[in-house]
């Protein structure tokens, strides 16, 4: 039963815009979710064609409980940071072949940005990494030795093939799905530029990932990432206060991963919080599209 021509279309219309007013994602995802789970209730899409025309069907218990469960489905899929891991691998092998055989500039920063939009934390960054940059360098100088905590895929889009790149930058995270990912373009670097480790915050010991000749790093990046552990172990940001770093980057979104909801405000506390218990400074305000953050400093 192809349910996209007998389901009344009106009705359909109407959910997926109802979902998509809410939460961040394509209509035709939405779409294929709901025939998907109404395909499931054969009985209810015959008393659906049998009685909408004369009765509000939306009323009906197991009309109710597909809505439930399409909502479901459509929030869960967008708290996945992969979207789409079999792309993810295939363009992780292509990355790898592309630096394997020292292809052009352009094709290596096409595949590394194809990268970058599988995973949804960098995902609503890569239109503005240029912008990101350009305001990170105008805050700083160019630092020499660089950690970023709860990484990412973020470390792919550092600008390592310039004079601004650092000498060593330590990517931390405990998804070991990007952690391999990054050592697939770190292993074509020289080593000290990009050290991947997949490793919980909680089992962190900061001083053996320093450099011995060093005391500090001169950056650190905590990006979307305060806010994050203030949910799940709100505990972790004492350690994360005692990063041995000159200067931190701190920063949150402005919108719900999922929902189509302004945080700015609420996120803002927490990095404040974050700001107190660690006693820093703001040296500067940064914002991007729709991300915000400080420079910190001691």
């Amino acid at each position: 039963m192809n349910h996209r021509l007998e389901l009344p279309e009106e009705r359909l219309e109407a959910e997926v815009k109802s979902i998509c007013k809410r939460y961040k994602i394509a209509p035709e995802t939405v779409r294929d979710i709901l025939e998907q789970n109404f395909s499931k209730q054969p009985q209810l899409v015959q008393k659906i064609l049998e009685r909408h025309n004369h009765e509000d069907v939306t009323r009906f218990k197991e009309y109710k409980q597909v809505i439930k469960e399409t909502k479901k489905q459509v929030y869960y899929s967008l708290r996945q940071y992969h979207q789409d891991q079999n792309q993810e691998k295939q363009l992780s092998t292509q990355l790898k072949e592309l630096l394997k055989t020292q292809a052009s500039s352009e094709q290596i920063n096409q595949a590394v940005t194809e990268l970058l939009l599988t995973h949804v934390s960098t995902q609503e960054r890569v239109e503005y990494y240029q912008a990101f940059y350009e305001q990170l360098f105008s805050l700083i100088e160019p630092p020499t030795a660089v950690i970023d905590i709860g990484c990412g895929l973020h470390p792919l889009s550092y600008p390592f093939n310039n004079t601004k790149k650092p000498i060593s930058y330590v990517a931390i995270d405990k998804d070991n799905t990007a952690i391999e990912y990054l050592k697939t373009f770190s292993s074509h670097k020289q080593p000290e530029w990009l050290m991947p480790i997949c490793a919980d915050i909680a089992q962190l010991e900061w001083l053996s990932y320093l450099n011995a000749e060093a005391k500090a790093w001169d950056l650190a990046f905590m990006l979307k990432l305060i806010p994050v552990v203030h949910r799940q172990n709100k505990a972790l940001l004492a350690k994360l206060a005692e990063v041995p770093a000159r200067q931190i980057l701190v920063t949150a979104s402005t919108e719900a991963m999922t929902r189509k909801e302004n945080i700015m405000r609420r996120e803002d506390k927490v990095l404040r919080e974050f700001i107190r218990v660690a006693n820093k400074k703001i040296r500067g305000h940064f914002r991007i599209a729709n991300e915000f953050g400080y420079l910190l400093e001691n």
